[in-house]
Order: C-alpha cells, then structure tokens, then sequence
C-alpha cells in the first residue's frame, strides 16, 4: 500500500463520507474527520521524494485531496480546503512536471493503473471549492 500518511486510510475515510451522506450515521463521519485530522498534521513528504526517490502511487495523494474536498464541501469548515490547498501545491510539484502527470512520485512517467484520475479529479475538486465555494463535479467514491 501506500507509504504517505496513515496509509491508504484517506481512501475507506472517501468511502465513509459516501456512507455518512445516504445515512448520515456520525461514526461515518467521526471517521472521516479522524483521518483527514491525521492528514492534515503530516506534511507530504517532498523531500524524501526528491532526494531518495520515496514512491508513492498518485492514487494515494488524489484520495487525500479527495477526502479533504468532501469534507469541506459536507461541513463548510474551512480547515479541509485550507488542508486541500495546502496539499495541492507539493503535489503539483511532485506529479505534474509534464502535461500529463506521473502515475507515483519518484518516477517519471505515466501510468493510468496508478490512480492518476483520482489525483486530477481531486485537484480539481479543491481547485473549484477554493475558486466558487460550491463544485458541479460530484465526490468519486469509487476509492478503489
């Protein structure tokens, strides 16, 4: 699995606010905000991705910007979208030096399997609630 973060956690945290919205049951949702909590106090890891090579599947961050949109988007507390934007920046960095971007960190080309549309739809979740406060494009919860 992954190596950013806790884990893959961002991913079943995507999934329970799916949950939280067809059941508005609150464990959902205290567990999304656990995770996103976590995210929130650990920084991407650009450094060791520069200088060691550090591999991480783009699936990963795109899964945590993910988390960070919807929780935004749920709740309105700024936090999320100040988490997502904050996350956006090293990630544009790290994946898109090219028109397309990487399938991980670390490497240098790219590779659909990878996840990368969970990255892009992510960034752009973020990118168009820090723009309009509001997004047309609706949370992907297929968070494989």
């Amino acid at each position: 699995g992954s190596v950013y973060g806790a884990g893959t956690s961002c991913g079943t945290g995507v999934l329970c606010l799916g949950g939280w919205r067809l059941t508005q049951n609150e464990r959902l949702m205290d567990y999304a905000r656990a995770v996103g909590t976590t995210y929130l106090d650990e920084e991407f890891p650009v450094d060791r991705v520069q200088g060691e090579g550090f591999k991480i599947p783009a699936s990963d961050a795109g899964l945590a910007l993910e988390l960070f949109a919807d929780l935004y988007d749920i709740t309105g507390e700024s936090v999320w979208l100040e988490g997502g934007i904050e996350l956006a920046e090293p990630v544009l960095e790290v994946y898109f030096p090219e028109t397309l971007p990487y399938g991980a960190s670390g490497i240098n080309w790219y590779e659909s399997q990878m996840g990368v549309a969970f990255l892009i739809h992510g960034l752009a979740r973020v990118a168009l609630l820090s723009r309009h406060r509001t997004c047309p494009l609706a949370p992907n919860y297929t968070a494989r």
